[in-house]
């Protein structure tokens, strides 16, 4: 078995080797920033504009993309307390968070190197450090803990560390979280801070580091990180634990299987918010740490996503996740170059990957640059940044693919018949570079339509067709469809249009629906009668006087109420018998001989189909008299047959069917009866 778990990863070792590098023809390429300090963290709130922030205190800020990079770091340390004994300070940012273009904050770590005898104390003082601004990094003011410092040695209530992730949920609520037992939350968008432990170890020896935190809403957070022995630091063991009820208690979560140990050091999580609310929904969630680790946030707990290095390579070291969505992430790190067995220090080369199946499968772009990779920031689908070591900072950009234009042929289309699409699109990155182009037919039953090109050129930068077609249904609705076409490429990115369709088709109604005679008597034949017609809307180019999309196909009638047995929908018993129409005059009957309902009213279900599937139904009205009525009473109910229902019935005669039934001259024995029942 283990001889089996070595070759597969061995295999999956050469198959990664040979698709580095292969991701696309879009590539990462350096920003200039003048600066050689190691850059820790980066956050762009647009396109445009981004910060990132290091060690020895730098702060960069862009306004065009990274294409400059200015130097705003401040002079913080000349306004910062004084301890009262001999001694220098050094400011290390770790991270920042910005939630508009003028607000945000930046987090890290403030040390004070005292002196004794010309020589630095060995455990220097250090503790958290907050700034916040609200002019874009223009001017900054210490916020923790600054606003609880006293002018002397920092007292033991500053109990945080070194903070090494700061976030925010809106533009009140954030959270920071770093070195140490405690972790920082504020309320007011970062003006004050307060201290709360997390309370998971009573051990003393045992210290442990947060390393990021993400939070979903405010009762709902997680946090990342290790603990280690104070005796053994070098033995670190990861964790992700979270709280459901806004910190105020803390529980691990599982890693699957149970058995998978010891979790290595998680240096970053990235957890999005569920497009949808879904009780028991699994989040989309990630978190990468040393040796080469990813996690994935599973049904059973967070599952290690499969290992892409052989053996024989030294394990990458991840720093940092983000995702645009549920699919397209990247991450960021660093690996040694080999062991260095020849007795020489190896390089470290900068790691990225990408993935757009949510993880399921990653791809390295090359390895070759130098330099270690320490965080990444991402918006949407265009654009992607990563800080590392010696002020490098590197930037991708994928364009998003352009619908140049679009139509139909026909554009005005009968319900059954199809039609053909056209879609044309350009992408900057080439035509290879697209994913998929489809339509959402669904309005017109076509459901999801692709569209492919007829022809392709790789690399083609041009407006080129797709072509795709469908079958417009026939029960597809009257009027216009409004389709929607969407181009995505292969990091996400997508542009979208409406095509609009218009329909033409013709469904089958039921103008009216009656008895004669009506009353009737218990031994009376019953014609039943319906008007139904074809409803054919006004448009131009469609002859409503011909129809050959569609005819009326079938008229029925349930008669299962005259024949008084008791039937439910599920038996075999029920009635339903064929209207016709002998003259083609739109009139359908049928003659109902002999029935053997009591006394009482009914209503007789009516049903229409027509050729394309349409269905119309309207209900006879009957009532069934215990004596012999007057058939023909028909206006007024004044209980005689007049000169007035003499006019009603000359009026309707011409629309009814006989049925066998004479009509006339049953009207003429009854005319002038009075006293009808």
């Amino acid at each position: 078995m283990k001889k089996i778990i070595l070759l597969e990863i061995l295999l999956t070792g050469i198959i990664f080797l040979l698709y580095a590098g292969q991701l696309s023809a879009k590539s990462w390429k350096y920003q200039k920033t003048d600066v050689r300090y190691n850059l820790t963290s980066i956050d762009f709130v647009d396109s445009t504009t981004g910060w990132a922030v290091g060690e020895n205190g730098v702060i960069l800020s862009t306004k065009d993309g990274g294409e400059t990079w200015k130097n705003i770091t401040p002079n913080i340390l000349n306004n910062m307390p004084e301890f009262g004994v001999p001694g220098s300070m050094v400011l290390d940012f770790y991270s920042l968070y910005f939630m508009d273009r003028e607000k945000g904050c930046i987090a890290g770590e403030l040390q004070y190197l005292i002196y004794k005898d010309g020589q630095i104390v060995p455990y220097p003082v250090s503790c958290g450090i907050i700034l916040v601004t609200d002019d874009g990094g223009q001017t900054w003011k210490c916020q923790y803990p600054c606003t609880i410092w006293n002018n002397t040695l920092p007292p033991d209530r500053i109990k945080m560390g070194r903070i090494n992730d700061i976030f925010f949920f809106n533009s009140k609520y954030g959270w920071a979280v770093g070195n140490g037992f405690y972790y920082l939350v504020t309320e007011d968008g970062g003006r004050t801070w307060q201290e709360k432990s997390l309370g998971f170890w009573a051990i003393p020896e045992v210290r442990h580091t947060l390393t990021s935190t993400k939070w979903i809403s405010l009762k709902q957070g997680w946090v990342s990180g290790y603990q280690y022995d104070m005796f053994y630091p070098e033995r670190k063991t990861g964790f992700i634990a979270r709280t459901e009820d806004g910190g105020e208690t803390w529980n691990f979560d599982p890693f699957y299987p149970p058995s998978f140990a010891p979790v290595p050091a998680l240096m970053d999580l990235e957890i999005l918010k569920p497009q949808i609310n879904i009780e028991n929904q699994i989040l989309p969630a990630w978190a990468v740490g040393t040796q080469g680790s990813i996690f994935q946030l599973g049904a059973d707990g967070w599952e290690m996503q499969s290992l892409i290095w052989p053996l024989c390579l030294p394990y990458p070291e991840f720093n940092s996740v983000r995702f645009a969505d549920d699919n397209h992430g990247w991450i960021v790190g660093w690996r040694n170059d080999g062991f260095g067995s020849d007795g020489t220090i190896p390089r470290q080369l900068m790691s990225i990957l990408y993935t757009s199946s949510g993880g399921e499968e990653w791809q390295a772009m090359e390895w070759g640059e130098p330099g270690r990779l320490n965080d990444i920031d991402l918006i949407g689908f265009t654009d992607a940044w990563a800080a590392g070591d010696d002020g490098k900072i590197i930037h991708y950009h994928n364009n998003s693919p352009e619908i140049c234009f679009q139509n139909s042929i026909p554009q005005t289309v009968y319900a059954g018949d199809s039609v053909e699409f056209t879609v044309f699109v350009k992408d900057l990155d080439g035509n290879d570079d697209i994913k998929s182009i489809t339509m959402d037919a669904g309005s017109i039953g076509a459901g999801i339509v692709t569209l492919l090109p007829e022809w392709q050129t790789s690399g083609d930068r041009r407006c080129l067709a797709y072509y795709g077609k469908a079958m417009v249904s026939p029960l597809a609705s009257y009027g216009m469809h409004n389709l929607f076409v969407k181009a995505i490429d292969n990091d996400g990115a997508s542009d979208s249009t409406v095509m609009d369709l218009f329909v033409i088709t013709s469904w089958v109604d039921i103008d009216s629906a009656w008895a004669y005679p009506n009353p009737a008597g218990m031994d009376d034949k019953i014609l039943l009668s319906a008007k139904v017609d074809i409803i054919v809307p006004k448009t131009e180019g469609y002859d409503e006087n011909n129809t050959p999309y569609n005819k009326i196909k079938k008229v029925s009638v349930n008669i299962t109420q005259l024949l008084q047995v008791d039937c439910t929908p599920d038996m075999d018993c029920i009635m339903i018998v064929d209207m016709t129409d002998p003259d083609g005059d739109g009139i359908y009957t049928y003659v109902v001989k002999s029935f053997s309902a009591m006394p009482g009213k009914y209503e007789l279900p009516v049903t229409a189909v027509d050729t394309l599937g349409h269905k119309a139904q309207k209900h006879i009205m009957l009532q069934v008299s215990a004596g012999t009525p007057c058939r023909f009473n028909a206006t007024g109910n004044d209980n005689d047959v007049d000169g007035e229902d003499l006019a009603y019935f000359a009026r309707v005669f011409p629309m009814i069917d006989g049925g066998g039934v004479n009509l006339l001259k049953l009207f003429a024995k009854e005319f002038g009866s009075i006293d009808c029942i």
